[in-house]
Formats: structure tokens, sequence, C-alpha cells
């Protein structure tokens, strides 16, 4: 979340991050306090990284979530013979031998031989029946990427931090950043690439591999992208999902850019990160600091009061009991919110058909919303019921 001056009680900007990554393995952060000659950055970076990846200096800062960028692409290749079938002619697989150690049981590392596969597509993941697999990803071959976070880092304003992420090495993540001048912005990061045609959902599926048309060859510049700078609601959000509704009301009219860039649709996290702010004309530091931590359930706000209306138009011992336990929750996903579990165990049965309003593209944070099939709600939150108390022993954990 990004705070214009305009919209803070200092009347300075602000930016908090909340990088929820699993605390282990490849995804371990650490902090540090990078310092040089040109350089003092605070901030955290992965494991064997040598700069900061979420940081801030004493002009500026940024912060990522991971984007709805669909940089990748899976193509299905018609076999014939030894090659597949592209414009109608028979096109030969280029192949590599490729030696790699494996680590055997005793620890010791033996040589292998290893195949692989490459059509114009890119690399062949695997072959079923007549079929092979191919993958085309944007920006594996850039080479920058450290370059631009060291250019991150050491920008002392927003066009020497704009000059460095307009490089692109980094091939995806949204972009939240604040200066102490008092400009925020959002940016759609990646390597977009250049489609000739077909919406998010065609690309996101599996591509037909026999036409060259689909085989693109560029990305998108940086001016492409969905770009949001100091919008007139005085903030800016992002929950890992679709640009359009980085800030409210929304300023990124998706008809302005290819349909495949991102999907429609507004999550639930992003939904309250917006309903939170955007009432509150003078946020505090430590209200912002709240928003971050805040553990309220959007969709309990949302459908809790109909769930229990709807038992109460069909109850059922079962039923009755669980709307006891709901009605005593505090709505939260605190360590001690007694009722969480079991409005989630319902909550996840609950499809999108059951909605009396769905999302509405003109309503986008309070959408959608109503229950449309109210004993159908009660049966599912009957079987909930159950399946919580069987997995821990009582309906009512916390």
């Amino acid at each position: 979340m990004a705070i214009a001056p305009s919209k803070s009680q200092s009347g300075k900007s602000m930016l908090i991050s909340n990088p929820h990554l699993p605390w282990g393995d490849f995804f371990l952060w650490f902090e540090a306090h990078l310092n040089s000659d040109d350089i003092h950055t605070y901030g955290a970076a992965l494991v064997g990284m040598p700069v900061l990846t979420i940081a801030f200096n004493n002009n500026l800062g940024w912060t990522h979530t991971v984007n709805t960028i669909d940089a990748s692409d899976r193509y299905a290749l018609t076999l014939r013979g030894d090659g597949y079938l592209l414009d109608g002619k028979t096109e030969q697989f280029v192949k590599k031998v490729i030696t790699i150690k494996v680590k055997q049981d005793d620890g010791s590392l033996a040589a292998q031989q290893f195949e692989f596969k490459y059509s114009k597509h890119g690399p062949v993941t695997g072959e079923k029946g007549d079929k092979a697999y191919a993958v085309r990803i944007a920006g594996l071959e850039n080479s920058a990427i450290i370059e631009q976070y060291h250019k991150m880092s050491s920008a002392r304003n927003l066009q020497e931090f704009e000059a460095a992420i307009r490089m692109l090495q980094n091939p995806m993540f949204n972009v939240v950043y604040a200066d102490k001048s008092g400009n925020i912005l959002y940016l759609f990061g990646g390597d977009v690439p250049v489609r000739s045609e077909g919406d998010f959902a065609f690309w996101h599926g599996t591509v037909d591999g026999s036409d060259s048309k689909y085989i693109w060859q560029q990305t998108h510049p940086y001016e492409d992208l969905p770009r949001v700078l100091n919008p007139p609601s005085g903030f800016l959000q992002n929950c890992n999902d679709a640009p359009w509704v980085c800030t409210y009301p929304a300023v990124l009219e998706p008809s302005r850019f290819p349909p495949y860039m991102a999907p429609a649709g507004t999550w639930w996290r992003a939904q309250r990160a917006i309903n939170m702010i955007k009432d509150n004309p003078s946020i505090s530091f430590d209200q912002l600091v709240d928003y971050k931590l805040n553990t309220g359930m959007e969709v309990a706000d949302r459908f809790l009061n109909d769930l229990l209306s709807a038992v109460r138009q069909f109850p059922s011992p079962e039923a009755l009991e669980a709307a006891v336990i709901l009605k005593a929750w505090d709505r939260k996903t605190d360590a001690e919110s007694k009722g969480a579990v079991l409005f989630a165990a319902w909550w996840n049965e609950i499809d999108n058909n059951m909605f009396e309003i769905s999302w509405d593209k003109e309503k986008p944070v309070t959408t959608p919303s109503g229950l449309k099939e109210k004993k159908k709600a009660v049966e599912i939150l009957v079987k909930a019921s159950k399946a919580v108390k069987e997995k821990y022993g009582s309906a009512d954990i916390a």
C-alpha cells in the first residue's frame, strides 16, 4: 500500500509492504542495511541475492507483489515422424545431449547424459501420445536484473527510479512505490509477450503449436504496461490482483490494453485493502500498519449475515449449532478466533453460481454479494461443520 500526502495524517507519503512468503527453503528472506559511498538502503532480499529487492533509502522506497502476468506459454505440438507439424510442414526438433552430475544415495556424483529437444516454440517438456509440449518463457535471457536492482537502490528520485525499472530486466512483479517528494507509483511490471490475438484465458491454456502465428518474438515496452502515478484517490494498493483496481475509483481502463494483459475481476484481498483505505481521509502511520496486519475476513463481512439468515429459514440441529459458533465469532482470523476455521470450511465449498449478484466491474469492491441458493448454503454449512469436527474434534476450534 502507498499513501499520498493528500491522504496522510502527517502530510507525507507512506509505503507499507507485506512479503508473506514461507519462512524457509528458496523463499527465505533476510533483512540487510546496505551502505556505500553512494548507497544507503535498508530492506530485504532472498538468501543468495547480492542486492536488496524490497527496500527504501533516504529518498524513496518500493515493494513488490506477484502479479497476474502471463509471461510463459505452453504449446501442444502434433508429432510427425521424428518432427512436429508447423504451418502444414514437418519441422525437425533440435536435439542436444547434455551431461549432468546426479547425486547418488551414497553422496557421490555420477555423470549422466540427457537428451533435450527444442522446437521453434522453445524446449520440449514432455510427450504423450501424438503430442509434445513445449514452453516459451519471456525474460529468460534477461542478464541485467542485478544491475536494475542496484540502480533502484541508488535512485534519488522518481525519474532515476523509473529509469531503473524501465529496463524491465525483472520478468514479473508489480511495483508499488513512494518517495519523500510525495509521489506514489504503481506499475504492472514484467515482460509481457506481444501476441497476435487472444485474451488472457486463451493464453492461460494450452496453445495450438501447429500455427506459427502464435509464436511471439518480442515483449511489450515499458510504455505499454498498466501504470498509475499519483492518482486523485491518494492511494495505491496491490494484493496479487489484476492491475485494474490498484486504486479506487479506478483510473485504468482495461479496454485500452491488449485483452491478454491481465484477467478481469477484483480478488477478495484487494477488496479488503481498498475498503479499509478508501474512506479514511487522514491515515496515520499506525493505522496503515494496522491495515497491513488486519486479520478480518472480507467474505465474512459480505456473506455471514446472509448465511445466518438462511439457517433461520432452513433450520436443523446441526445448522443451528454451527450458527451459534459463527454468530459469536469476531470475524477475524486471529489465533484465538473461534469460528474462522468453520466459516472458511464453508466458504471453500461455495461457488460463483451461488451469489445473488455476481462480480460487477462497475462495482468492483462491493460485489459479489448476497446468497442466492440459501437452502444449499445451509446444507454446505452442515457438511463443513461435520468435516471440521472430524478433523479437529470440535466445530469451534480456534
